[in-house]
């Protein structure tokens, strides 16, 4: 009897560390759907990434009961992909300390049929339930130069190199990937326009990109990503290009890639003197600390200052660009539990820029005639860190350090004739340093999450003001050097913002429900200080604390995020006859719906409410001289908030049948109560007085359509984007009303022969309207052409196109022709090219626009940078 429980306790111990040796070397599960009923014939695979990009470790396929064994690869990190016709694809990421046994509930998905293939009718488009897939060789013609080139040649997507922004159906995307990595997260438009066209081998759209936290499941707003797939083989890749030619004009661009399983690094560098954009408001914000990856919902608004505008979009009278941007991204993945992300942003500039201004003063009808001279030097350096550790699968740790510097000065000299000549000499210098500090703790176990969030910004700003002039402008205390009446002064800003929140997000199905209580320091401290008075120096202080409630859905025919912010705020401030102990207590709601009738048709609304401080260089007791010929003047503000009210709505279709994406978004805001000026006017001064009872409307439209016909075959966009904008003043205390409204279209049509030879032609045309004080119009009409012929033959390919620009406003007519080329050829690995842009206008390039404030309307005739002509050469890793 003994010998028989003896056998029988080894034959149980041998067989238990069999299933646990079958467990070590398999995965191991079992999918069902949502009634609890288990999925046959299910696709499950394991991939090095979570798109299948880098091909497939593993496959099988479930059974009859949903089970499925796999066997294990060795990789550190990889992902498992699980499909089946009629439910939403899954994916988790998986490593050696994930389960080896799985539960996988799959969702239903809201169309039966998640592709469509018409035979015949081939579109180079395939539409998923989760991503859209582009076959770029159906729309390239071989001439591309750039990733941007090609982006822009497919169906939806939009690049704008002014603004660094790639979009896709009218919505800003979320992360651009290469290989389904995140190495280029310093911002969209040093990508696109630094990687060449060779390296792209497709492109696809994700529409609920997840980053792999634990923070995802309870996400109500899914997040959009563009994947380029490149055809590097190696684990280093990256080209090298540098180019002189005519009037010294030259530009140089170098970038790296290196992508492994736990270490990944960019560098993307650019340098030229030819006024081509680098640095863009993109890529600025691309650096900022992503809060909304931290917490379960992101509600986050990003504003950039006055000088950061400046920095970040130079003016159109610049006719010499000297620039520099580098940035350096690199992800480290040491396990499967820490993830660390740094970047370095390095961004110089220096600039020309003039102008001839023909001013009309409303009030006095003073005519004014200028001519300026500036000099302009801006850079702005910046280094992140952020880091997501997991000590265990319920506990999550992130952390976001961000690190900054920003200087922008500039010199200017201006001879204005009015009734008599006057000069003028002012220096402006922005310093600014700024550190972002924030920590999240996240604590999720099965349907539940708490998750813990504070957030520290410091950033302290100088910016000195020297102005010579040879009459007295204000009626200020000015120091009279050399027969040159002098003004000096020092404007110094401190703000420190302190954020804590803890709330709960709980998921029930499809529904997430997210709680949560947050509390907001803010303190502003300004000084200033002239050459005839002492320091001055402001402080306020905000507090606020808030409720949030919010529930969403973000599967099936009704998706949806309503929810809202009960606020207590309070507002003080060291400002005489401001009312002490500001309190107000206000309900915030915001929501969005979307229907989505199929993965190719939806439609959206949504809606906020806030309330908002005012910035603190409206509410001072003191007079503030802003530019040589403007001072700010004392304030009589005591409504420290504006309250916005913003609603808008987005429609998209793709039809796969005919070939056509159709996109339409609108937006209307209005506020109350923002700054109201009241300038009073005398001469060419103005003093400026801020109050209550401002009002601002904000409406805007846009759409856009792409058609493709295969027969020719040919493709077709057009975007039409009409906008209008309502604001009040007043002038001497006479109030009115400053509305602006503009007309934006442009067409493309392209042509996409398997070919040597293809064409584009463009054409743009936009009108300006302004209406301000007393019925006073300025309108300005634009409208340009473009022909393009692109060739590409073996190893030979390139551009010739010629442009012609049209303008015009009540003081007149101007319009150019442009004429440009490229032809590049590839030797394996060397690429020599050769190639021109605007080279009827190599040494001088004039233009007209029209310009108007509440003050005055004015009309400029101004220099661009002029063309060039450019020997290059490329060597590709």
């Amino acid at each position: 009897m003994r010998l028989y429980k003896r056998t029988l306790l080894i034959f149980v111990l041998l067989l238990n560390y069999c299933a646990t040796a079958l467990s070590q070397d398999n995965i191991i599960g079992t999918i069902k759907d949502s009634t609890g009923s288990p999925v046959q014939y299910a696709t499950i695979t394991l991939c090095s990434d979570s798109i299948g990009t880098k091909g497939i470790l593993s496959y099988c396929i479930s059974n009859s009961s949903g089970a499925f064994q796999l066997k294990k690869k060795d990789s550190d990190v990889c992902w498992l992909i699980i499909k089946c016709l009629g439910f939403e694809t899954y994916r988790i990421k998986y490593s050696d300390t994930s389960e080896q046994v799985f539960d996988i509930t799959l969702k239903d998905s809201s169309k039966t049929i998640s592709e469509v293939t018409i035979k015949g009718r081939y579109t180079g488009v395939k539409n998923y339930v989760d991503s859209i897939v582009f076959d770029i060789e159906h729309f390239k013609t071989g001439a591309e130069e750039t990733v941007g080139d090609v982006l822009r040649r497919l169906p939806g997507i939009e690049v704008d190199n002014a603004a660094g922004k790639v979009s896709y159906s009218g919505r800003n995307l979320d992360k651009i990937l290469i290989d389904g990595q995140d190495v280029a997260a310093t911002g969209s438009n040093m990508v696109i326009n630094n990687l060449p066209a060779s390296v792209m081998l497709g492109a696809e759209i994700i529409k609920n990109y997840k980053e792999g936290s634990i923070v995802d499941q309870f996400k109500g707003n899914d997040k959009t990503a563009l994947n380029i797939k490149t055809n590097s083989k190696t684990k280093l890749s990256g080209t090298i290009s540098a180019g002189g030619g005519f009037m010294d004009k030259f530009e140089i661009k170098p970038s790296l890639f290196a992508v492994k399983e736990s270490f990944s690094f960019s560098s993307l560098s650019s340098l030229n003197n030819t006024g081509k954009p680098m640095f863009s408001i993109e890529d600025y914000l691309g650096n900022f600390a992503n809060i909304e990856d931290m917490l379960a919902e992101g509600g986050g608004m990003t504003r950039l200052s006055d000088e950061e505008n400046k920095l970040l979009t130079p003016p159109e009278n610049v006719y010499k660009n000297k620039s520099f941007a580098s940035a350096f991204n690199m992800i480290f993945t040491p396990s499967s539990r820490i993830k660390i992300k740094g970047n370095i942003v390095l961004n110089k500039s220096i600039m020309q820029s003039g102008f001839h201004n023909y001013d009309e003063y409303y009030e006095s009808g003073l005519l004014a005639n200028n001519k300026l001279e500036s000099l302009a030097n801006d850079k702005y350096e910046s280094f992140s860190l952020r880091a997501r550790w997991r000590p265990c699968d319920m506990i999550e740790v992130n952390s976001s350090t961000l690190l900054g510097f920003s200087n922008y000065s500039t010199k200017e000299k201006l001879e204005q004739t009015t009734e008599k000549l006057l000069e003028v000499s002012q220096c402006d210098i922005m310093r600014k340093y700024f550190l972002k500090q924030s920590l999240a703790l996240n604590m999720g176990k099965n349907k539940n999450m708490l998750f813990v969030f504070a957030d520290m910004s410091l950033s302290n700003r100088n910016n000195p003001t020297d102005i010579k002039s040879d009459s007295i402008i204000l009626p200020i205390d000015y120091d009279l050097t050399n027969n040159m009446y002098q003004y000096n002064a020092n404007l110094k800003k401190k703000y420190s913002k302190f954020t804590f929140e803890i709330g709960n997000s709980y998921k029930f199905r499809s529904i997430i429900l997210k709680n949560s209580i947050r509390c907001i320091y803010a303190k502003d401290v300004l000084r200033y200080n002239n050459n005839s008075s002492s320091e001055t120096n402001t402080n306020s202080d905000y507090t606020c604390w808030d409720l949030i409630t919010r529930i969403s859905k973000k599967d099936g025919l009704m998706r949806f995020s309503l929810g809202g912010i009960l606020s207590y705020m309070k507002y003080d401030a060291n400002i005489d006859k401001f009312p002490k102990d500001n309190l107000k207590c206000i309900f915030s709601p915001e929501g969005n719906i979307r229907i989505v009738f199929s993965p190719k048709h939806e439609m959206g609304i949504s809606a906020s409410y806030v309330y908002t401080p005012k910035d603190i260089r409206y509410m001072v007791d003191y007079s503030m001289v802003s530019g040589y010929d403007k001072i700010n003047g004392n304030s009589s503000i005591r409504n420290p908030y504006v309250n916005r009210f913003n609603v808008s709505f987005n429609y998209r279709l793709f039809n796969m049948y005919n070939n056509l994406l159709l996109f339409i978004v609108g937006s209307y805001s209005k506020d109350n109560n923002s700054v109201l000026q009241n300038v009073n006017q005398e001469g060419i001064a103005s003093n400026i007085n801020y109050s209550d009872g401002g009002k601002q409307q904000n409406m805007y439209m846009k759409v856009a359509v792409s058609k493709g016909i295969n027969v020719i075959p040919l493709d077709l966009k057009l975007n039409i984007s009409l906008s209008k904008q309502i604001g009040n003043s007043m002038i001497n205390f006479d109030a009115f009303d400053i509305i602006n409204k503009s007309l934006s279209t442009n067409a493309i049509i392209a042509t996409r022969f398997k070919f040597f030879l293809n064409a584009e032609m463009s054409g743009k045309y936009n009108r300006y309207s302004t209406i301000t004080y007393k019925n006073s119009t300025n309108d300005m009409t634009e409208y340009s052409l473009q022909t393009k012929l692109l060739y590409a033959y073996k190893q030979l390919k390139g551009n010739i196109y010629i442009c012609y620009n049209h303008g015009t406003n009540k003081y007149g007519l101007h319009k150019n022709t442009d004429i440009g080329f490229s032809t590049s050829y590839n030797v394996k690995k060397i690429s020599i090219k050769l190639s021109g842009e605007n080279i009827l206008h190599l040494h001088n390039y004039e233009w007209i626009n029209t310009m108007t404030s509440n003050v005055f309307t004015s009309t400029s005739i101004f220099r661009k940078v002029p063309g060039n002509l450019l020997f290059s050469i490329a060597y590709k890793l």
